[in-house]
C-alpha cells in the first residue's frame, strides 16, 4: 500500500516536469535497488514506458543499487546529495549513470 502511493507520488512528479520525463524513457527497462542499511527494507525501482515501478521483490538482476541508512538515503533527494556520497554515507554498486 505504501508502495503504491509512493510510486504514485512519483509519477506525478514525473508527469509535471519534462527533463524527468526524458530521463525516465532514457531509463527505461533498467532498475534500481535501494538497500537501507540497518533494516531488512529494500526497493526497487524500474523505469518502464515514461513511469516509475516500485516493488518489494524483483527475481531479475538489478542495473544499480544504492545503499544506505534510511537518512543517509534522503539526502540524496536534497541539496547536499554530493557531500552524502563523498562521505561515504551512500554505497553505489553497479552501472553508476542510472543511480
Amino acid at each position: 500500500m505504501l508502495l503504491s502511493r509512493l510510486e504514485e507520488l512519483l509519477n506525478r512528479n514525473v508527469g509535471g516536469s519534462r527533463r524527468a520525463q526524458e530521463l525516465c524513457r532514457r531509463l527505461d527497462g533498467r532498475a534500481l535497488e535501494l538497500q537501507l542499511t540497518g533494516t531488512p527494507l529494500a526497493i526497487f525501482l524500474e523505469a518502464r514506458d515514461g513511469r516509475i515501478e516500485l516493488a518489494e521483490r524483483r527475481d531479475s538482476p538489478v542495473d544499480a543499487r544504492l545503499s544506505g541508512t534510511p537518512l543517509a538515503l534522503l539526502t540524496l533527494a536534497g541539496p547536499r546529495a554530493e557531500g552524502g556520497l563523498r562521505s561515504g554515507n551512500v554505497r553505489i554498486e553497479g552501472d553508476v549513470d542510472i543511480s
